[in-house]
């Protein structure tokens, strides 16, 4: 069968609800008979302390809490600034001229992240 074939709708047809079956009209109004999600007990491990260390669930897996970090994780985070437009003129000129010359670093991003390391070495 063609698509040519098929008997458009217009969406005032699509929405004349006394043309649905009921099953179909209780999807529409989300009233339809869902399944039930599945559950899994849990239970709480303690240390000798009485601090929670872990938690069990009914079918034997153990989930450890998440450990707070106190290090900086490696890689890289979007961020946005707004540099004064001098700033940003010298510093797309600077990474052009380094990359031409090949000289590390030259992406603005690199320039950038190292320029920022040596202010806080000085300033804290």
């Amino acid at each position: 069968m063609d698509c040519s074939d098929k008997k458009l709708r217009t969406l005032g047809e699509s929405l004349q609800t006394d043309r649905l079956s009921d099953e179909a009209l209780a999807f529409v109004n989300g009233t339809h008979n869902r399944p039930a999600k599945k559950t899994i007990a849990t239970a709480a491990v303690q240390d000798s302390d009485g601090v929670e260390t872990a938690t069990t669930q009914s079918n034997g897996v153990r989930i450890e809490p998440p450990q707070e970090s106190s290090v900086a994780i490696p890689g890289s985070v979007s961020m946005t600034f707004r540099l004064p437009a001098e700033l940003s003129t010298r510093l797309i000129r600077t990474s052009v001229e380094r990359k031409l010359k090949r000289q590390r670093p030259f992406s603005q991003q690199d320039i950038i992240a190292e320029a920022l390391a040596q202010w806080f070495k000085r300033n804290n």
